[in-house]
């Protein structure tokens, strides 16, 4: 048998069974299964961890904090040129306006895009700078 903990603070048994790890001095968990999980952790055995929570990628993020997760990438002085790089002048005014005067950056803006192209970045990057500066 082979044991995986949840997030939720069950174990699950090969088997497929759902296991309450539920226990405590007033009301010690009898079930059997729980029992020879208890037993198998006695005897050496280590379960799988649980899934990790999924990474949500915020809708926004503030200007400031674009910023700072761009200068901790080491990516923030390349905005400027990204921007200047930006072919069509009518869009390339667009960008500086949303890079100069925004409150917050949005991702699903497509100016994000854009730099993130300019800047080299894949959109799973662009979604990791976007958590990283969440917590900022």
């Amino acid at each position: 048998m082979t044991y995986k903990l949840t997030r939720e603070g069950y174990v699950l048994r090969s088997d497929g069974a759902r296991i309450s790890t539920f226990d405590s001095p007033e009301q010690p968990n009898l079930n059997p299964d729980y029992l020879d999980y208890k037993a198998w952790l006695a005897a050496g055995g280590v379960p799988e961890p649980a899934e990790p929570l999924p990474v949500v990628v915020p809708p926004a993020v503030t200007m400031r904090q674009a910023r700072l997760a761009l200068l901790s990438a080491a990516l923030l002085d390349d905005v400027d040129p990204a921007i200047a790089a930006i072919p069509d002048a009518a869009m390339r005014r667009e960008a500086e306006i949303e890079w100069e005067f925004s409150n917050e950056l949005q991702r699903a803006n497509p100016f994000v895009a854009l730099l993130g192209g300019g800047l080299g970045l894949s959109s799973a990057q662009v979604d990791a700078l976007f958590v990283q500066a969440a917590g900022l």
